[in-house]
This record gives structure tokens, C-alpha cells and sequence, in this order.
């Protein structure tokens, strides 16, 4: 056992402490939290350490909202008040620049959330077997366990009964023949909400069960199941969304910022961003379209360029819904992206890669190509970091950096960062 003063936050949640010049990682631990820890494992330079005792607490330091904390794995932060979570996600965004991109900022903002609870869009359970059916939980912060919850605070109010309401069907539905499942919940409109079941390799043979429970839960919109070879639909499961004015269709299996008003700062960020005198831009990664639509509806012209065949439909639907005319195009941003850059030469070029940052191949293409304007979003300040200092190191300069806290009680957060040549 050791002891010490928590100093900081890590990204992925765990404290800080130093300890005659070992680094350990503590969960659950806020800085300024004087603690005894037990070591759990030690490596070279670092070891990782559980939470013994609170010799003195941090001033950061609350109770957590949620019952399941700290067994559940979905959220990291909910023991400290919400200045210090926004300040941590602050960190990790400045330390990832300076010690992975070598670049030093001097000021940068991390806009908070006004809505710190109840603001998810939709959920997702693992199905865990169960007699002859099914429960439904969150994987815990050991993976290997399964947390069967009642409710979820960051997505309804505890007096929502929404998860209570799911064991009859869950209980149901037959295990027999289905080795993975899950369950995506998605708040619809007025109140209501979509049932997305994912199984594998089939459906549970009496699925059709799910079209009574539909009937009897005034609640549920609709219901959806899919497996590789089949799929069953029951009542209405259309999604749909509105950012700034813009309308869009989403899958209920499909990605979507999950934070509505959070969503809207930085899409509003972006379109801020956009040089008046940017005539043509290209949206990487562009999946339904609703950068590519907001760009132009600044009468922008514009390009989309998206992997996925079912989301780059969704894309040209919502398009269409809008009244708005963006040239998608459904390939690999590396490929077709960087045919375009090339040929069309586009003002401003928007990336929005996926947690392992821009593809090596298309990051070479930027700076062989020069667009006079990228604006970069990443979920992931490390890889940020990583091809920052590339673009930086060919001569691309930072004008803002910026940080949206899309995700409270969770170490999440979104950057975006806005690229010129000089």
C-alpha cells in the first residue's frame, strides 16, 4: 500500500498519483484527493493501483448520481462536480497536443454542457441469456462483467420506467439458437421511443412476440430486429433529428452526435469556421450528410464522401428532405477523396475520422495538395495530436481550437480544430 496526492486526471478517467518516481493510474480518484492504494499491477514505469482509503477528499469530489457507478462501465466521472470534469477533458486535449504533436496552446475553451443528465439520444445493452430468454445491461468496468441495470441517469430520469418495461418481451423472447444480442434504445418524438434488437446469427424464432408487447406499451414507437440474414419490423422506426434548422433521417443502427444541444454548438462552430471566401468544400467521413448539408445551406458547393452504402442513401434522402443539392459519393475518403482534392481542388476540406484519425494515405494528399483550409473534429485527442503535428510540421497553421463537452460523467470530448495556410 502507498499513499499520496491525486494530481490529475488521464485520459480514460483513472487519477494520477506519483510515487518516488512511479507514475500510478487510480480509478475513481479526483485531483487533490489524498489516498492510500493498493497496487494491482507494475510495469517499468507505471502501475495501476485500487482506491484503499480517503485520507482527505478533494474539493472536487461529489457523490455519484447513479447507483451503478463505479461497477458500470459506461461512465468515468460522475464522482467529481462538473467544473472539474470540464476542466480534466480541457486536459486531456492540451496534453495530448504537447506531448504528442508537440504543439503548446495557449488558450483553449471547452464548451460545457448545459444539460448534464438525461441527454443521450439512445443507449446500447448487451442481451445476456437468461433461462429460456433474456436481460438487458451495461458491460462493466471489469469487461468481463455484466450490469443489469433499472436505469440509466445520463439517459432518462430514474423515475422513467422505461428499462422496467423491456423485461416482460426481453424475458420472452427465446435464447434458442442466438449467441449475441443487443438492444439500441432511441428517444423518438414526443416522448416515445424505438426498440433496435441486433442478434447473432438469428432472430429468436418467436420474434413476432414483440409486435404484442409493441401493442401494450403505449410508450414504444417501434420495433426493429435484425440479424446477417433476416429482419423483422413492427409499428413506426423512423428516427429523425433536426440540427439548426436541418432535418435529418438516421438508422436506428446508425451513428449520430448522441448530445442534442452539444451537437448544435459544434456543428454551429464548424459553419463559423467556413472562410467567407471558401466557395467549395469537401466533407470526409460525411455519413448522413448533415455537415455537408449545413455547408450548403450557406450555399457552399459541396461534396460528401462516405464508405457506407445504407448511410450514404440516408445521406442523399436527407438532402432531398432538406431541398439542398450536395454531390455524394460513396467510396473510401482516401480513395475518392483524394481524387477530389485533386481535381476539384475544394477551399475547405472537413474531417471527421473515426477514432484512429486520418487514414496515413490521405493525411500524405492533404499536404502534398495544400487546401487552404481544413476544419478537423476528432473524438480522440491522441491520434488529434498525432496528425496535427504532421500537418503543422508542412506548414498548415492553427487558427482555434475548441472543445465540446459532448458527453458529461464520461471522459469523452470533441475537438475541433481549424487549419489554414499562411
Amino acid at each position: 500500500m502507498i499513499s499520496g496526492t491525486v494530481e490529475s486526471i488521464a485520459f480514460g478517467g483513472e487519477g494520477i498519483l506519483r510515487h518516488e518516481g512511479l507514475v500510478m493510474f487510480v480509478p475513481f480518484t479526483a485531483p487533490g484527493d489524498q489516498a492510500e492504494v493498493e497496487i494491482l499491477s507494475k510495469k517499468k514505469n507505471f502501475a495501476r493501483g485500487k482506491l484503499l482509503n480517503l485520507k482527505k477528499s478533494s474539493t472536487s469530489r461529489i457523490d455519484p448520481s447513479c447507483l451503478y457507478f463505479g461497477s458500470c462501465g459506461g461512465c468515468q466521472l460522475q464522482h467529481m462536480n462538473y467544473q472539474a470534469q470540464v476542466e480534466a477533458k480541457r486536459n486531456f486535449i492540451l496534453d495530448a497536443l504537447k506531448r504528442m504533436g508537440k504543439i503548446e496552446v495557449s488558450e483553449l475553451i471547452v464548451h460545457p454542457a448545459n444539460q448534464q443528465w438525461h441527454y443521450r439520444r439512445h443507449i446500447r445493452l448487451k442481451l445476456k441469456k437468461e433461462g429460456k430468454g433474456f436481460k438487458a445491461g451495461y458491460i462493466g468496468c471489469d469487461p468481463a462483467q455484466f450490469i443489469q441495470v433499472a436505469n440509466c441517469p445520463i439517459f432518462l430520469p430514474s423515475e422513467e420506467s422505461l428499462l422496467g418495461t423491456l423485461e416482460p418481451l426481453l424475458a420472452l423472447l427465446s435464447n434458442e439458437g442466438v449467441e449475441e444480442g443487443s438492444l439500441r434504445l432511441i428517444k423518438a418524438n414526443e416522448g416515445k421511443f424505438i426498440l433496435a434488437f441486433q442478434f447473432f446469427p438469428e432472430l429468436p424464432f418467436n420474434i413476432d412476440a414483440a409486435k404484442d408487447a409493441l401493442d401494450n406499451n403505449p410508450s414504444w414507437q417501434g420495433i426493429i430486429a435484425q440479424s446477417p440474414c433476416k429482419k423483422a419490423v413492427f409499428g413506426n422506426i423512423a428516427c429523425e433529428a433536426e440540427f439548426l434548422g436541418l432535418k435529418a433521417r438516421f438508422s436506428p443502427f446508425g451513428f449520430l452526435q448522441n448530445h442534442p444541444e452539444q451537437s448544435e454548438k459544434l456543428y454551429q462552430a464548424i459553419l463559423n469556421a467556413l472562410p467567407p471566401r471558401g466557395e467549395k468544400v469537401l466533407d470526409l467521413y460525411c455519413g448522413i450528410g448533415i455537415t455537408a448539408l449545413l455547408c450548403a445551406k450557406r450555399n457552399k458547393k459541396v461534396w460528401g464522401i462516405e464508405l457506407h452504402r445504407e448511410t450514404l442513401a440516408l445521406a442523399k434522402e436527407n438532402a432531398h428532405l432538406n431541398h439542398l443539392s450536395v454531390r455524394f459519393i460513396e467510396g473510401k475518403s482516401e480513395i475518392e477523396g483524394a481524387r477530389l482534392i485533386k481535381s476539384e481542388q475544394p477551399d475547405v476540406v472537413l474531417c471527421n475520422p473515426p477514432r484512429t484519425g486520418i487514414d496515413p494515405k490521405l493525411l500524405q494528399i492533404l499536404i502534398a495538395e495544400k487546401p487552404a483550409h481544413i476544419l478537423y473534429v476528432s473524438c480522440m485527442p491522441s491520434t488529434l495530436a498525432r496528425d496535427l503535428q504532421k500537418l503543422t510540421q508542412a506548414g498548415y497553421q492553427i487558427t482555434s481550437i475548441e472543445g465540446f463537452d459532448m458527453f458529461p460523467q464520461t471522459t469523452h470530448v470533441e475537438t475541433l480544430v481549424v487549419l489554414c495556410q499562411p
